[in-house]
This record gives structure tokens, sequence and C-alpha cells, in this order.
């Protein structure tokens, strides 16, 4: 998580604690002999908006943080098979990286899904997730894949 992102993230939470002690102070309050329409719009200007924009800056911050681990994993996902000629395994990403075999499983499906890599079975059996990169020598050198596989 970046430096941005848990600033985003506490700013979040201050915000909604000064909305909520906003709220909590004024329904204290609403028994004192003075105007309901000012603790109403004291409530909704300083209590409700700061928990709703707490609420969608919240969201939004840790949506971006799933993106950001996301492409990390992918990035590691294909460094990961330049380093082993360009196939892999399930296992061998749940082996070689924090992923479990489920995780490993969907973001390597993702991958195939979006056109990354292809598939294939080898000899024994065991399901490869092919990517087009020639060899861990040749850096980011990748090959198409044919439009359309046998």
């Amino acid at each position: 998580m970046k430096l941005l992102d848990i600033f985003l993230l506490a700013f979040a939470v201050v915000l909604a604690l000064f909305g909520a002690v906003i709220v909590v102070g004024a329904s204290l309050g609403w028994s004192e002999e003075q105007s309901k329409l000012g603790h109403v719009l004291l409530t909704l200007v300083f209590g409700i908006g700061p928990l709703a924009a707490a609420g969608v800056l919240g969201r939004w911050t840790w949506r971006r943080v799933g993106r950001h681990r996301r492409e990390r994993l992918e990035r590691m996902l294909l460094d990961l098979g330049a380093a082993h000629g360009g196939r892999i395994t399930v296992q061998q990403v749940a082996q070689m990286t924090p992923l479990t075999l489920t995780e490993a499983k969907e973001l390597l499906d993702d991958l195939h899904r979006a056109g990354t890599c292809r598939l294939e079975v080898d000899a024994d059996g065991a399901i490869e997730y092919c990517f087009g990169i020639l060899s861990a020598g040749s850096g980011s050198s990748v090959t198409p894949w044919p439009a359309s596989s046998a």
C-alpha cells in the first residue's frame, strides 16, 4: 500500500469520526429550545455529509489499493513465466509466490481469458499456462499468439 493510499484511508477515518461526533452532538442538542431547522441543517451538512464523503473516499481508495495489488501480481506472474521459459503451472505459482492455489488459479485463468496466455497440457497431463515469452534472458521480448490455437 502506497503512502498516498494510507493517507487517504486515514483521512476518511478522521472525516467519518468528525461526522459521527457532529451527528451525536446535534442529536443530543435537539431537546434544547433552539431552532429544529438549525439542528437538522447542522446534522446534514456537518454530520451526514462528512460521513457520506468518508464512505465514498474509503471505498474508492480501497478499490485503488486492490487494483494496484492485482497489477503487481500480474507483473510477478509474467516475470515468473519468463523465468520458466514462458510456461508455468498453478502449483509453481502458489509455491513461488504468496498466493494460495485458489488465488493463483483465479489469476492465471483471468490472464488466460484476457488472452495474455494460453493453456496447454504437458505429457504428464498437467495444465500449463503458456506465455509468449521466448526465454528468461530475452528481456521483455514477447511473441504474439496466433488468433486461433489448435
